[in-house]
């Protein structure tokens, strides 16, 4: 481009609108990838604290049954084994 080019753009609404696309074209994309960074950053985050959850309860639930089952039958065998001792 000579330099009369140049200040017949910069003179019209062209330049204008080439920069304008040019700025919009950039933004669209960092925002894109901004947001795809993002969304995967959470889903990230997400299925690693779902995980220790799922584990927490499970552990959760198993030693609550367990540890009421175990008394409960062991009151039970004290009770028919030992009639005597069983208040």
């Amino acid at each position: 481009m000579c330099k009369s080019e140049i200040d017949k753009l910069k003179t019209s609404d062209n330049y204008v609108k080439i920069f304008y696309k040019h700025i919009s074209r950039v933004t669209n994309s960092l925002s894109t990838l901004y947001k795809t960074y993002c969304f995967a950053f959470q889903k990230r985050r997400f299925c690693t604290v779902k995980v220790a959850l799922l584990h927490c309860k499970t552990y959760a639930f198993a030693t609550s049954n367990r540890n009421y089952r175990f008394p409960y039958k062991l009151s039970l065998q004290n009770q028919s084994c030992f009639p005597a001792f069983s208040r």
